[in-house]
C-alpha cells in the first residue's frame, strides 16, 4: 500500500530531486548497503530513514554511479568494461560467451 512507502519516496525524492536515473542508482545503493531490506516475516521491504537521511550521495548522478561501480568486485567491473563496448543494450547470450572464456566472470 502507498501509505507504507510514502516516507521512503519522500526521502529518495529529497536526495535525488526526482531525477529518474539518480532515483534508480540511489535505490540500488540503498539495497546493496542493506539500508533497504526485505523482511520475509512482514512480507515487505523496510528501511532505516535515519541512515538514508544521513547518507552522502554526492552532487551528481555520475558520482553515485561511480560509487556503485567501485563497490563491485573486480570481475564484475571487468564485465561492465567489456559490455560498455557493445553500446546501450546487449543480450544475455553475450554474458554466456564471456562466461565461456573466463568461468566465474559473470557471477
Amino acid at each position: 500500500p502507498r501509505r507504507l512507502v510514502v516516507e521512503l519516496a519522500g526521502l529518495v525524492s529529497k536526495k535525488t530531486a526526482g531525477h529518474p536515473l539518480f532515483v534508480i542508482q540511489l535505490l540500488n545503493k540503498l539495497l546493496s548497503d542493506s539500508i533497504i531490506v526485505y523482511k520475509s516475516e512482514l512480507r515487505r521491504y523496510t528501511w532505516d530513514p535515519v541512515r538514508i537521511e544521513c547518507m552522502q550521495t554526492g552532487k551528481s548522478v555520475a558520482e553515485l554511479v561511480v560509487s556503485n561501480i567501485s563497490s563491485m568486485s573486480p570481475a564484475s567491473q571487468q564485465v561492465l568494461r567489456v559490455l560498455a563496448c557493445f553500446g546501450i543494450q546487449t543480450d544475455v547470450s553475450l554474458l554466456e560467451i564471456l562466461e565461456s572464456f573466463q568461468p566465474g566472470i559473470t557471477s
